[in-house]
């Protein structure tokens, strides 16, 4: 992927109702951009210059993207808790990079799949992921790539 793929502000998808985003199995990634540029994140093998910050799949992506949002919004006005709806959302508050990035800089890809081939496809951009860049600083990091 020499390319950064089209990704969808997440606000923009938010103030649409989530309409753009199918109700089928698929991949997502969430990406951090500034004034539409992706913002560098160093990671532990070089830098990652498109700014992935989570990879991941669903059974429903616009259920998720939904669940991901609301983890946000709860995080940002009651602050670090032991759930949220989405696991992205624990690697921010983790991080402290809930309190860097604005909600506006949040950028989502996503393609849809069966759902067999959308968990194939999420270990295969992992392994890549990780591959090249080391691993990613997610909370589900274990449970996710431990087929490798």
């Amino acid at each position: 992927m020499k390319q950064s793929p089209p990704c969808k502000p997440l606000v923009g998808l938010v103030k649409g109702g989530f309409r753009g985003v199918p109700e089928r199995a698929g991949v997502y990634v969430v990406f951090w951009a500034k004034n539409g540029k992706p913002v560098a994140i160093p990671r532990i093998r070089c830098l990652d210059e498109k700014g992935v910050l989570y990879i991941g799949s669903a059974k429903n992506l616009r259920q998720r993207v939904r669940n991901l949002w609301t983890s946000i919004k709860v995080a940002r006005r009651f602050g670090a808790r032991k759930k949220y709806p989405h696991t992205f959302v624990v690697s921010l508050v983790y991080t402290g990079l809930l309190d860097t990035i604005a909600d506006q800089e949040l950028c989502f890809y996503f393609k849809a799949f069966d759902e067999q081939n959308a968990r194939h496809q999420e270990k295969a951009a992992l392994f890549e992921y990780t591959r090249r860049y080391g691993e990613p600083s997610t909370s589900a990091l274990g449970e996710r790539i431990s087929w490798y």
